[in-house]
């Protein structure tokens, strides 16, 4: 049994070891893929002029200069926060295209009860999505001091884009080649059915087939920035459209009919038939979580800048 002052030395020794080890690193340690630079630059002067419109739009009339609880407060009588539009796949059959068909022996009660869950999960899904907008508009305003600027919407938006980086790209990509094979990306897309030979299912391969825009077989640095950077231009768009709407309801009645929506400018007809059941009108009041999945090349036609 080792004395006291032998167990006293022995943690001093471990002490001294561990203190020359070197520090663990931070994303802050690891350099950006070449060319990431750039692309996030280009994402900043696309992005921040945008949301600063709409941050102006919205304090143009309040009597405040905490212009960051003022935007907040506008965008919920626009539906900021509530569970967002039903997504683009909610109708599209789980088994759609792949390799891993239903079982044709699921009885009419196993039926109900599995799509009893899809649905719960696309309910859920529309919940998280729109408190997600929430969360992302509390980390722009850095310092907490209920006001912002476009110095600040530059540093958060950085800040994402290089976190998303690390886990998209980064963390998975095992030859540091700068791009990612189907079994790399695969390893930040969960599996839903069963694994084939190459070490992916259907779910993952299809997510890689959507992300890879150029079919080389790789997702490349663009792609995979393209993606978030589309997301975050989607946002502000959609935030500077909420403070826009009311002007256009020409009657109102605090709703778009498809004659006031398709006046909004030309070539929006189209973009009302693929949100809209004929007849159906845009409640305002709820405009940012029912316009929540359209591009943002159709955001950019209704959107006057």
């Amino acid at each position: 049994m080792k004395s006291m002052t032998e167990r006293t030395h022995a943690t001093i020794a471990i002490a001294l070891a561990l203190a020359t080890l070197p520090a663990p690193m931070t994303r802050a340690d690891v350099p950006l893929p070449k060319g990431a630079d750039e692309l996030i630059q280009g994402a900043l002067d696309k992005v921040v002029p945008v949301m600063a419109a709409a941050i102006d739009l919205a304090n143009r009339e309040a009597k405040s200069d905490k212009n960051f609880v003022v935007l907040l407060k506008e965008l919920k009588k626009y539906g900021f926060g509530s569970p967002v539009a039903m997504p683009p796949w909610a109708n599209k059959p789980e088994h759609e295209d792949h390799e891993d068909p239903e079982p044709e022996d699921l009885t009419e009660e196993e039926k109900q009860e599995k799509e009893r869950k899809r649905l719960e999960m696309i309910e859920a899904t529309r919940k998280r999505v729109g408190g997600q907008e929430i969360n992302y508009f509390k980390e722009i305003d850095k310092n907490g001091d209920t006001k912002t600027d476009a110095e600040e919407i530059a540093t958060a938006i950085r800040e994402y884009l290089v976190f998303e980086l690390h886990d998209d790209l980064i963390n998975v990509d095992g030859d540091k080649d700068g791009k990612l094979s189907l079994r790399e990306y695969a390893l930040s897309v969960p599996a839903r059915g069963e694994i084939g030979e190459d070490g992916v299912d259907w779910h993952q391969r299809e997510h890689f087939l959507e992300e890879d825009k150029d079919g080389s077989g790789f997702i490349e640095l663009g792609e995979i920035m393209g993606r978030h950077v589309e997301g975050l231009y989607k946002r502000a768009l959609r935030c500077l459209l909420m403070f826009q709407l009311a002007g256009h309801d020409k009657d109102g009645d605090g709703k778009l009919s498809r004659e006031e929506f398709t006046a909004i400018a030309e070539g929006t007809d189209a973009i009302y038939g693929k949100i809209f059941a004929e007849g159906e009108s845009l409640d305002i009041s709820n405009a940012y979580a029912r316009l929540f999945w359209v591009p943002s090349p159709a955001l950019e036609k209704l959107v006057k800048r």
